[in-house]
């Protein structure tokens, strides 16, 4: 079965194989060996060679992060995961390629998105009364947040150029003025406390 017969039939299909599916990991390779139902397709394309999966989605530009979590659908999103991840475009590629080995795929893919969105939020420090008070837990901006916020911090213009940095690179700096302000604001407190105790002799 390819993954756009099981995408078509999966509101179909018993409990005990949507879990299978759910299971499946991640594959070593994609599109490693012909369907018998599409032999004479793999002829025809035989030239085009199996394609590694990565073992983390650490390359990847923000802008390529960006497309993989804004992808709504199934379809939409195995289709730019096959893309951005592994360079490959053809849909017909893609969507005649085998179900299980796909559905681990964009499992694995779903899962290292979640990670990486995960540390991002492990980097926001929490908000004091004060800034409770004034509202600031109200300002959500979410991706374009941070894609503006890194772009103000490196003194750029045009928010496309900050697509095509990786997200590493992003996480990193923003990594580094959250223990920065972390250290000011330690220090701050010492320096307050330090003049505090010197008021009182």
């Amino acid at each position: 079965m390819t993954i756009d017969e099981y995408i078509t039939l999966e509101h179909v299909a018993t409990p005990e194989v949507v879990a299978q599916m759910k299971e499946q990991g991640k594959p070593t390779y994609l599109f490693d060996r012909p369907s018998k139902w599409r032999l004479l397709h793999w002829w025809r394309t035989r030239k085009q060679q199996p394609v590694r999966v990565p073992d983390t989605l650490n390359g990847l530009t923000y802008g390529e992060l960006i497309e993989l979590q804004m992808a709504g659908d199934i379809r939409t999103f195995i289709a730019t995961a096959c893309r951005v991840v592994l360079g490959v475009e053809d849909l017909r590629r893609v969507f005649g390629e085998e179900a299980a080995p796909m559905v681990g795929f964009a499992n694995w893919v779903a899962s290292e998105v979640e990670r990486i969105d995960g540390l991002f939020r492990a980097l926001e420090r929490p908000l004091t009364a004060e800034q409770l008070q004034a509202g600031y837990g109200n300002l959500h901006f979410g991706l374009f947040g941070s894609l503006d916020w890194f772009a103000k911090r490196m003194g750029i213009t045009n928010h496309d150029e900050v697509l095509a940095v990786k997200w590493t690179v992003i996480y990193k700096v923003k990594e580094h003025d959250v223990k920065v302000a972390e250290c000011d604001e330690r220090y701050s407190k010492i320096m307050q406390a330090k003049n505090e105790r010197k008021g009182r002799k």
